[in-house]
């Protein structure tokens, strides 16, 4: 027989595939017909045929029936080996209950703050998601210099906008929303229905739903507010007047003028634009006050295409503002009020806290502020960084416990069932520290009452809920992978392959200490120093009285029996003063005029208030100069930086021009009207203008401890002159709600900063726990030889010491720089003390020496015959 061809071997890789793909009870035969088959073409073929015929082979046997299962060949009781490492976990965890419980804690804390902060930030990114096009729709703001502090404000002139949309093709939708009735309630009505709305009513333009696409309920919204007297309804108004009935064609009263229904529309929760009626600007003429190019109100909104030329758009809104409004010197003003318009991103309007006055039918769900968003988000995010690490910690430390047990597990079972059993063990404690986690996230958003339910509600969306789950699995691998680069003779017996090495354990335990305490420090500092930058605001001087006063805001209601209801209600013993107004001190002064001196072609931007003579009296207000004792119907009074503004010397008198009314000035005052949040700006006071002013609020100081007696005079009153039910607030507790989100703020870092504190202590502990048991037996040898108690636990502590004194001197300079820059954005601003960054750093050392202390004495003081009998 020829054996040429057997020195020709087939080609390696057919075989290797079948062997790959092809059950093992068949391989065998499979190789041996392969072989025959092969040398059978070669006596036939050339090489290179009997090569490609061999493959071809191969490729043929590929049958199902050849096929290996997908499991593989050899299938084990998965399901056994599962329940069994499951039953091993349950069994562990209740029999090391202290890492068991200090494990789920750590990361359910951690967990629950950083799912907190994660989902309000995904809330508000989703804010306004449901418009159309939302990222191509922007706000005007104009902006400028008022007195010594920049302005800016959400407004521009009403028809600006429909201006650019006529010059401009890449302009291709305008509207605004306007106020046009001057009244804090408005009275609407349908069939024996009365209702008096307040900040519900907004007039807009028929653009409003090329710009704004709101679910539309009924009706046709592309014609809603086509032509005069049409309004659109929200659902939850349609509902509260026609109890369900269809709206659409029907006729209400509003401010005694009937409105045709055309549509009802959704107002989601999560829109910063929230309405009741949306009433058609036509129903309004031309000629009203609104309308003029010089008044600069309410917002204007553009819906623009891609690339178009922002500054180009608001240069030309800027030339037309000048060259249309009617004011005279409205040049010189504009200019040196370095007057200018700009654009903001609509969905950006909801973070943007310093317009000089709060935008019409814009809501704010508080800490919405770009520095509060940062703050929470960086410190939820810390906190979760430093539970996840002090849970590697716990792990490093229970495996030094198990390293015998370890080692046996490792020599009678394979590598990859022993990580699988890790993996279990540490992949249950997230699990449950997950759910535990969205259980404290919904039971503390409820608590804390700042949110609102519609974002509580989604919390449990199943977007939010599955990213924490996949977080918590993503930790559990990187937990079980750590421990290669941590514990490298740990892992070994393990069966991980340690990639790199880190050095002496102990130097990453320091810097893990480290790493914690200061962010708990800063996190602590931060949360210290909030409050008291909220108590400074509540507490600063602003020279004006807000105790025993109570604010009637709905005097309006009365019309031209509000005087006399004021007179009425001075009959009574239990109140000293009381006097009209348009403004109540606590809120942005929202009406802003110009002021000119006759004979003078400068034009100023003040402040302008309303009210009657006896307003510096209910007010205590102190006069800082007054120039003249006696009023009549043309005074005047401006605040210090108004007088700076007019380059007044003191002393000095002169006469004034507002809206076309001449005023004498007759005194100079300096109170804070407005939030601390802003510098003060240019003010003036000027007596009402007529009789029907139309926004006059009520306000009257009591007698000290007779504020029951002040409310049944005010409310009896009040049900003698009018049907309209009798509502009233304290001053004090209108000017505490300002503050809302400082509070919030400081509320939520207490806790966080609590959270991180505790888990830094439980981290703290763990080390001490093993590292006292690392040198247990060094202990034992320096009391044999005659160390102290005292002594040994100096030389265990002086570690720790040293590790939270390099934190506090990281953590004081960090904490030092982030909160003077939050103080920033406030006028008025608590004193970032030396004494306080001291105590609050020495309470956090003491905290955890102490933590350490019971631990520390009780290795010290065990006799060390008992351990060196057993070495």
């Amino acid at each position: 027989m020829d054996t040429t061809h057997y020195d020709i071997d087939p080609p390696k890789w057919p075989l290797k595939f079948l062997r790959w793909i092809i059950k093992r009870k068949y391989l065998e035969e499979v190789e041996g017909d392969m072989e025959e088959v092969f040398r059978d073409s070669l006596e036939k073929h050339s090489t290179r045929k009997a090569r490609l015929l061999y493959t071809w082979e191969a490729f043929k046997l590929v049958r199902p029936a050849l096929l290996k299962d997908i499991g593989g060949d050899v299938q084990l009781n998965h399901y056994g080996m599962t329940r069994h490492n499951f039953l091993f976990t349950l069994r562990r965890l209740k029999k090391y209950k202290l890492y068991s419980v200090v494990s789920i804690i750590g990361l359910s804390m951690g967990l629950a703050c950083f799912f907190g902060v994660f989902t309000w930030w995904k809330y508000l990114l989703d804010y306004d998601g449901f418009h159309e096009d939302k990222h191509r729709i922007y706000g005007v703001i104009t902006g400028g210099i008022s007195g010594d502090d920049r302005f800016k404000a959400l407004s521009a002139p009403l028809l600006g906008g429909n201006l650019l949309l006529e010059s401009y093709p890449s302009v291709e939708a305008a509207t605004f929303t306007a106020d046009f009735f001057d009244q804090e309630k408005v009275k609407v009505s349908y069939a024996q229905k009365v209702f008096y709305e307040k900040g519900s009513i907004i007039t807009s333009d028929s653009g409003f739903f090329d710009v704004f696409r709101f679910p539309v309920h009924l009706g046709d919204v592309n014609t809603a507010l086509h032509g005069p007297n049409k309004v659109v309804l929200s659902r939850p108004t349609s509902e509260k007047l026609f109890e369900g009935t269809d709206p659409i064609g029907k006729t209400i009263t509003i401010h005694e003028n009937g409105y045709e229904v055309t549509a009802v529309v959704e107002v989601p929760p999560n829109s910063q634009m929230q309405f009741g009626y949306i009433l058609s600007g036509s129903s309004f003429p031309l000629s009203h006050h609104r309308y003029q190019w010089h008044d600069l109100s309410f917002p204007v909104y553009l819906k623009l295409r891609e690339n178009a030329p922002e500054d180009q758009l608001m240069n030309s809104l800027y030339d037309g503002y000048i060259s249309r409004s009617n004011i005279p010197g409205i040049v010189k003003m504009a200019e040196d009020a370095e007057l200018h318009f700009s654009l903001v991103p609509y969905q950006e309007i909801k973070n943007t806290h310093d317009f000089m006055w709060s935008p019409l039918a814009i809501q704010s769900h508080g800490l919405t502020k770009h520095i509060y968003l940062y703050l929470l988000v960086s410190a939820g995010l810390l906190i979760l960084v430093i539970a996840a690490l002090n849970f590697v910690n716990l792990c490093f430390v229970q495996a030094e416990r198990d390293k015998r047990s370890t080692l046996i597990f490792t020599l009678f079972s394979s590598r990859k069932h022993h990580l699988a059993r890790l993996f279990l063990e540490v992949i249950f404690i997230y699990l449950l520290s997950t759910i535990i986690a969205i259980g404290i996230t919904w039971l503390f958003l409820g608590a804390l009452n700042f949110a609102s339910p519609h974002f509580i509600a989604s919390v449990l969306d199943p977007v939010n809920v599955g990213m924490l789950f996949g977080l918590g699995f993503l930790l559990s691998v990187i937990t079980v992978l750590s421990a290669g680069m941590a514990k490298p003779h740990i892992a070994k017996l393990a069966g991980y392959r340690v990639p790199f090495r880190t050095g002496n354990p102990v130097t990453l335990r320091a810097g893990l200490v480290v790493f914690q305490f200061t962010i708990s420090i800063v996190l602590l500092l931060s949360a210290v120093f909030i409050f008291k930058q909220f108590k400074t605001m509540l507490g600063q001087e602003l020279g004006f009285a807000r105790d025993q006063i109570i604010i009637v805001d709905d005097a309006n209601l009365l019309g031209d029996k509000a005087r006399l209801f004021k007179e009425n209600v001075l009959r009574h013993h239990a109140i000293e003063a009381a006097c009209l107004s348009d403004y109540i001190p606590s809120r942005n002064v929202a009406f802003n005029n110009p002021l000119n001196i006759p004979g003078k072609p400068d034009n100023y931007l003040f402040g302008y208030i309303v009210a009657d003579s006896n307003f510096l009296e209910v007010y205590e207000i102190e006069v800082m100069q007054e120039l003249n004792k006696h009023y009549g119907n043309n005074w005047s009074i401006i605040n210090v930086p108004g007088q700076k503004e007019l380059g007044l010397q003191d002393g000095q008198s002169l006469a004034l021009s507002v809206n076309g009314l001449k005023y004498e000035l007759k005194a100079v005052i300096d109170p804070l009207f407005e939030p601390l949040h802003f510098a003060p700006r240019p003010m003036i006071i000027v007596p009402f203008p007529h009789e029907n002013w139309g926004r006059e609020k009520l306000s009257a100081r009591t007698v000290a401890e007779a504020s029951h007696q002040a409310l049944e005079a005010l409310e009896k009153e009040w049900n003698q002159l009018t049907d309209y039910p009798f509502r009233y607030e304290f001053l004090d507790q209108r000017m505490a709600s300002l503050y809302d989100n400082e509070k919030i703020i400081s509320k939520v870092l207490a806790v966080f900063s609590w959270v991180a504190g505790v888990i830094s202590l439980i981290g703290l502990l763990t080390i001490t726990l093993n590292l006292v048991g690392m040198r247990t037996k060094e202990i034992a040898i320096r009391k044999v030889v005659g160390a102290k108690v005292e002594q040994v636990v100096f030389l265990l502590s002086s570690t720790f010491s040293k590790w939270l004194l390099l934190s506090i001197g990281i953590a004081l300079p960090l904490a030092y720089f982030v909160l003077t820059h939050w103080l920033e954005n406030f006028t008025i601003r608590a004193t970032l003390d030396g004494w306080t960054f001291m105590a609050t750093s020495s309470a956090v050392l003491v905290t955890a020496l102490l933590t350490v202390a019971f631990h520390t004495v009780k290795a010290a003081s065990a006799n060390p015959v008992d351990f060196l009998r057993s070495e």
